[in-house]
């Protein structure tokens, strides 16, 4: 087993010619800067597929490394995954690293924590979250979905339920009409329109509202138990606005509500708005009851 420690200054690794993933070199590496960055500099060696138990002859590290691979093939399912022996540790992630490969496209390295179940690594490029906790909910708990950038071309979707999280990996990562469907894939999946147009629509761009006015509805779109954070280029945005402008009424309600927020439509959205922060549900509010008043 050998060891690389860095800074954010990646060339030493790279120098080194320890930076290629290979079958069969248990590893670890422990970076000061942000795992992404460390994972750009990575190249995944596929060749002879995942590590076999039986190149190994330390049993007690092996059966370690085992039930954590037993962990990840049961996560990724039928995703085009290689195991690697490696371990990291970031300023941001610790977990194991696992390779991502698929014919036609370069391999991938992403970081995966084998206990909390979830990939760690990747530049979020969309990320809805939501949280029940209300008394009168016909249930509670949570979820958040994620779209991420996990580097090498490609795109990663954790979809992101109250018990289970489906995970999809895509290639074209650069493509921003393939960001744009994996954002609205995510967002129809999740019915998340409403979290949407607060996050893709500007609020009352006319300058209607007094300052007290703006400032209530900013703390509560910030405090809304549902809420939409989308980190992707202008370009991008502006497809998803054209798209789901024509594609949800609900989205188009909630579009025009918050451009003209001193309209009937503004204050139902807004009375919806209060009271899901206030019950702590944010379904009447996502499903649009606030269209009718209701």
């Amino acid at each position: 087993m050998w060891e690389w420690s860095g800074d954010r200054a990646l060339d030493g690794l790279v120098a080194a010619g320890v930076h290629i993933l290979r079958r069969g070199e248990l590893s670890k590496f422990t970076f000061d800067g942000a795992v992404q960055d460390l994972i750009d500099a990575l190249v995944v060696d596929s060749v002879r597929g995942s590590e076999d138990q039986q190149d190994w002859t330390d049993a007690t590290e092996v059966d370690e490394w085992v039930r954590d691979d037993y962990d990840i093939a049961d996560y990724f399912g039928d995703l085009p995954v290689l195991t690697r022996w490696v371990y990291v540790e970031a300023a941001d992630v610790t977990g194991r690293l696992v390779g991502l490969v698929e014919t036609g496209c370069e391999p991938g390295a992403i970081v995966v924590d084998v206990a909390g179940a979830a990939v760690e690594s990747g530049r979020d490029l969309a990320e809805f979250s939501w949280f029940i906790e209300g008394g009168d909910a016909p249930m509670s708990g949570g979820g958040r979905s994620r779209l991420a950038d996990i580097g090498h071309g490609w795109l990663m979707y954790d979809k992101g339920g109250d018990q289970d999280v489906e995970t999809q990996v895509w290639p074209n990562a650069n493509n921003p009409v393939r960001i744009t469907e994996g954002i609205k894939q995510l967002i129809v999946d999740a019915e998340a329109f409403v979290p949407a147009a607060f996050a893709l629509e500007p609020l009352d761009p006319e300058q209607t509202l007094s300052a007290d006015e703006r400032s209530r509805w900013s703390d509560l779109l910030r405090e809304a138990p549902a809420g939409l954070i989308v980190a992707c280029s202008e370009n991008v945005q502006e497809i998803l606005r054209a798209e789901l402008s024509r594609e949800s009424p609900l989205y188009v309600a909630t579009r025009d509500a918050i451009r003209e927020p001193s309209s009937l439509l503004g204050h139902r959205l807004l009375a919806s708005l209060a009271d899901a922060v206030e019950r702590e549900n944010p379904l009447p509010l996502m499903f649009g009851a606030w269209l009718t008043g209701d």
